[in-house]
């Protein structure tokens, strides 16, 4: 048995870890054993992950969040000199205050006998890595735009390269120093089993939310700016005129970006859809939060990388709206198994919304062929792809 250190920097369960339980479950029965490394608490993400997998709960220091917020005080300070130095001096603050960091992922590494390190994005780990002659898969879940002196450096280092999207590949492969050759392209993989709940089971948790009888248009995700719920709730105004009795399920919470519920809540009482936008809060529990509903609207106003919420509303079977900015169009393919609108366009989203809402033959059409794209993309065989890479760089 080979051991592998996944290592995930995220502040929340998000994509990133979610492809990274659905791996470590999956490849202990192809001879690998998987240890995990995240700032997330162990006991609210146990339940993805196999007895097997090890959770090591281990943050940095200065986190990606916090150098986020210096950028943006740093950008009010109009003398650059000033502006550069203090820059300057915070990333020798975080290099100091993160040693302990880089320290305790060596020591897992040693103790561990770890062969492989399967990195989400943690450049310190790069370093220990190399020092100590370990393998280095990093596995892009965003897009490449940063070729900084220390991007390069860290990067180019790396052993092979897992984009997780086509557009998010070409970003990478784009770079003069990321060889293709060492790259695959890889859509994540959806969850071994779906749990389908009841008639009585789903009424009754429309019954808590107190949805009743009404069309659900679900919004799944984290609540931060860039995944558009602010946009959504613009075009949803547009749908209500025309589809009375539906309701807006918001699923996800807002612990690691503060303030942005708040804003989303200010513009639900503007736009007077008090009664009309639901907010289910953090859910351990997304399988029968997606068959709450009649139709999922994936907004993101950003490129996105992927798009869990898309295959998770597929192999829920649920209908699918995917965001035209990102990778939604290499997984919904208008017309076909769902449809792409704009959410920075209200006009085109809340048409989408309202023909889908009106046309349950259409919809359901669409619910079908999603079910057999995504079907494709299991865990087994994605696991045996990430194997078989992992063989690859040990030889």
């Amino acid at each position: 048995m080979k051991n592998v250190l996944f290592i995930d920097t995220g502040l929340s369960f998000g994509g990133s870890l979610v492809v990274a339980a659905r791996i470590a479950n999956e490849i202990s029965a192809l001879g690998y054993r998987s240890f995990v490394v995240t700032p997330v608490d162990a006991a609210l993400i146990r339940h993805h992950f196999n007895e097997d997998v090890t959770i090591i709960n281990l943050q940095k220091p200065v986190t990606y969040k916090d150098k986020m917020e210096l950028a943006e005080r740093l950008s009010n300070i109009k003398f650059a000199p000033l502006r550069k130095l203090l820059s300057l001096g915070h990333n020798i603050l975080e290099i100091f205050k993160n040693t302990a960091y880089t320290k305790a992922i060596k020591k897992i590494i040693k103790d561990n006998n770890i062969e492989i390190i399967h990195n989400n994005n943690c450049y310190d780990s790069i370093k220990v890595a190399k020092k100590l002659g370990k393998k280095i898969v990093w596995h892009f879940h965003g897009y490449l735009n940063d070729s900084s002196r220390t991007t390069r450096k860290w990067l180019s280092q790396c052993d092979h390269y897992i984009a997780i999207s086509q557009c998010v590949y070409d970003s990478a492969a784009s770079s003069d120093f990321i060889a293709s050759k060492k790259m695959s392209m890889l859509f994540n993989p959806i969850q071994n089993t779906i749990h389908y709940y009841s008639s009585a089971e789903i009424d009754a948790r429309k019954e808590e939310l107190k949805i009743g009888k009404r069309f659900v248009v679900g919004v799944f995700g984290r609540l931060v700016a860039w995944k558009g719920q602010l946009e959504f709730l613009a075009a949803f105004q547009q749908v209500k005129r025309e589809v009375p009795n539906a309701v807006a399920l918001l699923v996800g919470d807002d612990s690691e970006y503060g303030g942005y519920r708040e804003q989303l809540s200010n513009q639900i009482e503007k736009l007077q859809l008090t009664n009309d936008v639901i907010f289910s809060g953090y859910t351990t529990n997304t399988d029968l939060h997606y068959q709450l509903c009649d139709l999922v609207v994936h907004c993101s106003i950003k490129p996105e990388p992927f798009g869990l919420v898309i295959t998770e509303a597929m192999q829920n079977k649920v209908a699918i709206i995917a965001s035209s900015h990102g990778a939604g169009k290499e997984l919904v393919k208008n017309k076909s198994n769902g449809l792409i609108a704009d959410p920075l366009n209200p006009q085109e989203l809340s048409t989408a919304i309202i023909t889908l809402a009106k046309d349950s033959q259409t919809r359901n059409n669409y619910r079908d062929k999603a079910l057999e794209f995504v079907e494709t993309l299991n865990a087994e065989a994605y696991a045996k792809q990430v194997v078989d890479i992992y063989n690859s760089i040990l030889d």
